[in-house]
C-alpha cells in the first residue's frame, strides 16, 4: 500500500499557462515608484524589533492561554433547576458552546452547601478557575473562599432585583455596583513584587479588593457563557493584545444592564468569529481566528476604565459606556461624558456609544453628539438592538458599507468578506476611496476580522499626505492600487493552505482542495507564487512580465479518499493490463464534496485546462517522476457546466489511473 501511494497520489489540476495569461485573476498591480519609500514604512509598522519576528498565525498557541476549565457552583438542588430547566447545567452550557462554535466548555462541579464548597477549595487548592454562587450564600461563603485563594474570581448571581439590592451591600437601590477590582489579575502567575505581596496580604482581611462580580439572572443561560468569557478575557488581555487582538471596553455599573448586555455582546463577537472562519485559509489559520476574537473588558468605575484604556488604547475597537458611574468613590452623572471626552482626545477614531436613562432629546444626548458619540436611552425598548447596531456598523462587526463621501447618505454597496472587498474596492469612485481612507474604515474592518497585519499597515498610512505626486496632487488611485496589491498578496500567501475550496476565492492564483501533500509540481507552483509576492518582483522589475499558471490543486487526501471509497487498491495492483486499469478507474466515483467543489470552480473558469499529475516524487532530487504519468488537455468549451464537469472528473480519474499503468510501475521498481 505504501509503495502504491508512492507511485501516485497525483494532486494537480491546473489551468493551462495560456489561459492563466488571460483572465483567471488580475495580474499583479504595479505601483508608482514614488510610493515605494512610503510602502516600506507602512510594512515596517507590522514588524517588531528583531529579525526573527513570528507571524500572528505562529503565535496562536500562546493566545487565550488562560481559560476557565473547571468551575465550582454553589447552589441547592432546587435552585439548580432555575438555571437548568431540563437536564444538567453542564449539558446546557455544552450545547451553548457547541452552538457558538467554541472549544471545550468548562467542567462544572456543583455542591449544595457552603461547608462542602469550602471543603472542596481547601482539599484541592488551585483546581478551580472560578466559583459561582447564588447571592443568598455570599455572606457565609465569600470571605472564606477569598481567604483560601485571593486570585479566585467569584461570581454572585441574584435571582431577582430585590435579592440583589438586599443581600449585596455594595449594590445600591438602583442596582449599581462599585467594585475596585485589582489589575494584578492580568499579571502572569509567578513571584509577586513586594508591593503586590503586601496588597495580597491586606486583601486577606478585606473584600474591597477581591475579584467579585455580582450578576442578575434574566433567565438566559447565555449569561454563564458571558461570565466565563469575561473572566478569560480579563486574564488574557495583556498577552493577547501584544499580538494585535482587539478589545471592547464596556463601562457600566448597573448590574441589571451589564448582565443583559453581556450575552448580546458575546453573541455578536462569537458570531463574527464563526462567520469569518468560513473564509479563512488553512486549519491553522482557522484556529488563529478562534483564538483572536475581540475581547470584552468590563469596568464599573471611572478610574478602572481610564486605567484599562491607557493600557490598551491601541487595541480598543470600540467603547460602550454608561453616562453616570463612580468617580473618585462618588457616583458622578457626568463620568461617562468625561471618559468619552478623554478617549476622543487621545484616540479620535475610536467608536463611542453613550447610554443613559435620560431620553434621546436630553442635554446629555446633545453632549454625546458634540463628542461624535452615539447615544441610546436605556428606556428605549430597542436598547439591545441599538447596541447590536452600533457593534455591526461603528465597530465594523458587520458588512463594510461604502459611501461616496462625507454627507452622502446613499450607500454605494457593502461587503461582508475580503473577496467581496477586493472586487468592490477596484470599482469604487475615487471620492469614496478618499473618504474611507480618512475615516480609517479599512483598518477597523480588518482588525475586527483578525487581519492584524493588514490593519496595522493601513493604519500606518496617512491619506492624503503619503499619496501626493510630484505636481502636489492627491492620488487616491495610488491608494486604491496599493490597498489591492497588499490584500491580494496577503490572501495569496494563505491560499496554499486551503483545504476547503468553499473557503477560498475563485480568482486566487493558487487553490487547494483536501488535506495531505501538494506533491512536487504543486509545491513548485506554491513556491513560485510565494517568491513573486514576497519579493514584490512586479515593482522591482516593472519591465519583466512573470507568469505562473493559476492552479487548482487536489491534494493527496483526495486521492486517498477516492481509492478507499471505490476499493481500488488491490484491483488496480492485480490488473492484467492498462486497459483493465483504465476501466476500473473510469467506472469509479469521485467523492461527492470534491465534485461539488469542482463544479463551483468550473462555474467561473471557462478557459482551457491542463489536468496534470503532482505526485510525491514529482520533481524529486535524484528520483524524478516528471513525465511518467498522463496529462490531459481539456478545451473546457461546452455550454453546460455539467458537461465540462464530467470531462474534468474523467480526466482526473485518468491521471489517477496512470499511476497504476505498467510503465509507471516499472519505472518505480527501477528507481
Amino acid at each position: 500500500r505504501t509503495r502504491a501511494r508512492a507511485w501516485g497520489r497525483p494532486a494537480l489540476a491546473a489551468p493551462a499557462a495560456g489561459a492563466a495569461r488571460r483572465a483567471l485573476c488580475t495580474s499583479p498591480l504595479r505601483l508608482e515608484p514614488a510610493l515605494e519609500s512610503a510602502i516600506s514604512r507602512f510594512r515596517s509598522a507590522t514588524l517588531k524589533s528583531g529579525s526573527d519576528r513570528s507571524t500572528i498565525v505562529d503565535e496562536f498557541t500562546r493566545m487565550q492561554s488562560r481559560r476557565v476549565k473547571k468551575v465550582l457552583l454553589l447552589c441547592s438542588d432546587y435552585d439548580s433547576y432555575t438555571f437548568e430547566e431540563e437536564g444538567l447545567l453542564s449539558e446546557v452550557i455544552f450545547q451553548e458552546y457547541a452552538h457558538l462554535n467554541l472549544r471545550t466548555p468548562p467542567m462544572i462541579e456543583r455542591v449544595g452547601s457552603t461547608e462542602k464548597a469550602i471543603s472542596r477549595l481547601r482539599e484541592s487548592p488551585g483546581s478551580y478557575d472560578m466559583v459561582i454562587t447564588l447571592m443568598r450564600n455570599a455572606n457565609s461563603f465569600v470571605s472564606a473562599a477569598h481567604n483560601l485563594d485571593q486570585s479566585l474570581p467569584i461570581a454572585l448571581i441574584a435571582l431577582s432585583p430585590t435579592e440583589l439590592t438586599s443581600l449585596d451591600p455594595r449594590v445600591d437601590q438602583n442596582q449599581r455596583v462599585n467594585v475596585n477590582k485589582r489589575l494584578m489579575w492580568e499579571a502572569d502567575k509567578g513571584p509577586l513584587r513586594a508591593d503586590e505581596a503586601a496588597a495580597r496580604e491586606t486583601a486577606k482581611s478585606s473584600l474591597a479588593d477581591a475579584w467579585i462580580w455580582p450578576f442578575l439572572w434574566h433567565g438566559n443561560t447565555s449569561l454563564f457563557t458571558g461570565i466565563f468569557k469575561l473572566v478569560e478575557d480579563r486574564l488574557n488581555a495583556k498577552a493577547d493584545s501584544e499580538v494585535g487582538v482587539q478589545l471592547i471596553l464596556l463601562v457600566e455599573d448597573s448590574v441589571k444592564f451589564y448582565s443583559s448586555y453581556l450575552p448580546m455582546i458575546y453573541g455578536e463577537v462569537l458570531s463574527l468569529s464563526h462567520s469569518i472562519a468560513k473564509e479563512t485559509m488553512s486549519a491553522k489559520e482557522r484556529l488563529m481566528r478562534m483564538h483572536s476574537r475581540p475581547k470584552v473588558l468590563l469596568c464599573t468605575n471611572y478610574e478602572e476604565a481610564v486605567d484599562i484604556f491607557s493600557r490598551y488604547s491601541d487595541n480598543i475597537i470600540g467603547v460602550i459606556t454608561d453616562a453616570g458611574f463612580p468617580k473618585e468613590g462618588v457616583h458622578d452623572d457626568q463620568a461617562g461624558i468625561s471618559l468619552a471626552a478623554r478617549i476622543r482626545h487621545e484616540k479620535p477614531d475610536v467608536p463611542l456609544l453613550l447610554q443613559s436613562a435620560q431620553p434621546s432629546e436630553s442635554d446629555l444626548a446633545k453632549q454625546a453628539e458634540k463628542l461624535g458619540a452615539r447615544f441610546v436611552s436605556k428606556n428605549d425598548p430597542s436598547l439591545l438592538a441599538r447596541l447590536r447596531e452600533f457593534m455591526l456598523d461603528d465597530m465594523s462587526f458587520g458588512p463594510l458599507t461604502f459611501r461616496r463621501g462625507a454627507g452622502a447618505n446613499e450607500p454605494l454597496g457593502s461587503v461582508a468578506t475580503v473577496t467581496q472587498l477586493m472586487h468592490t474596492w477596484e470599482r469604487l469612485p475615487l471620492s469614496s476611496i478618499a473618504y474611507h481612507a480618512r475615516n480609517c474604515d479599512l483598518s477597523r474592518w480588518f482588525n475586527a476580522r483578525a487581519e492584524f497585519a493588514l490593519a496595522k499597515r493601513f493604519k500606518a498610512s496617512n491619506f492624503p499626505e503619503d499619496f501626493i505626486d510630484a505636481q502636489g496632487r492627491e492620488r487616491p488611485d495610488w491608494l486604491r492600487n496599493w490597498i489591492l496589491s497588499e490584500v491580494r498578496a496577503h490572501r495569496n500567501k494563505l491560499a496554499s493552505g486551503v483545504e476547503n475550496f468553499e473557503n477560498g476565492e475563485a480568482d486566487m492564483p493558487f487553490m487547494r482542495l483536501g488535506s495531505g501533500s501538494l506533491g512536487g509540481k504543486g509545491r513548485g507552483f506554491r513556491f513560485l507564487n510565494t517568491v513573486i509576492e514576497s519579493q514584490s518582483l512586479a515593482n522591482i522589475m516593472p519591465d519583466l512580465t512573470l507568469v505562473v499558471p493559476h492552479c487548482f490543486v487536489l491534494a493527496t487526501g483526495v486521492f486517498d479518499r477516492f481509492m478507499e471509497k471505490n476499493a481500488l487498491l488491490l484491483p488496480a495492483l492485480s490488473a492484467k493490463d492498462d486497459a483493465e486499469v483504465v476501466q476500473l478507474f473510469a467506472e469509479a466515483e469521485m467523492p461527492a464534496d470534491v465534485v461539488l467543489a469542482l463544479e463551483r470552480y468550473l462555474s467561473s473558469m471557462t478557459k482551457p485546462l491542463a489536468v496534470r499529475s503532482s505526485s510525491l516524487f514529482e520533481d524529486a532530487f535524484l528520483r524524478p517522476f516528471a513525465g511518467v504519468y498522463d496529462t490531459y488537455m481539456l478545451p473546457n468549451t461546452a455550454t453546460k457546466v455539467s458537461t465540462r464537469l464530467d470531462e474534468l472528473c474523467w480526466a482526473i480519474k485518468m491521471v489517477y489511473a496512470s499511476t497504476y499503468k505498467q510503465e509507471a510501475r516499472r519505472y518505480s521498481d527501477a528507481t
